[in-house]
């Protein structure tokens, strides 16, 4: 299943230059105020997307990365709870917002897609605009079956 997170620079950094996801992630507990996830509290886990205009529920300002992942389903299943996130119009309602909460020690590298950083602040009106968000990121790495593609120097 196509995912998505978004991440910083120094996470983006580690997942592409130890090719690994064991230095990734954190320990969570569980908190109905913020999330429907059940958490192990001996794991660590990253969060994802199931659409990719929920990232606008996070700070998609400039320098962050959106990363695009491809998980098989086996590994997801049962992983999905919903996020409480204020609504991104009017910032008054909270809505459930569709994400996987996946330990580190389920992920693979060759999951990871693509990764774009984004050139300036992003909002729901530019994603309306163009949902594939193009003149406002730039790819940095892409992974397909017969190309790996990697601009470091904006890393």
């Amino acid at each position: 299943m196509k995912l998505y997170r978004l991440c910083d620079k120094n996470e983006v950094y580690t997942i592409i230059n130890d090719k690994s996801f064991e230095n990734i992630g954190k320990k969570f507990k569980d908190n109905p105020k913020k999330n429907t996830h059940h958490y192990n509290n001996n794991k660590k886990y990253l969060h994802f997307f199931e659409n990719k205009d929920s990232l606008i529920y996070l700070n998609l300002s400039s320098n962050k990365y959106i990363c695009y992942y491809d998980i098989p389903d086996n590994i997801i299943l049962g992983k999905k709870g919903f996020g409480l996130y204020l609504d991104y119009v009017h910032f008054r309602n909270i809505i459930l917002v569709p994400e996987y909460a996946i330990e580190n020690e389920f992920l693979k590298f060759e999951y990871l897609k693509k990764i774009e950083v984004a050139k300036c602040y992003i909002d729901f009106e530019d994603y309306l605009d163009d949902e594939n968000l193009s003149n406002l990121v730039e790819p940095i790495y892409e992974n397909t079956k017969s190309k790996v593609l990697v601009n470091t120097m904006k890393m």
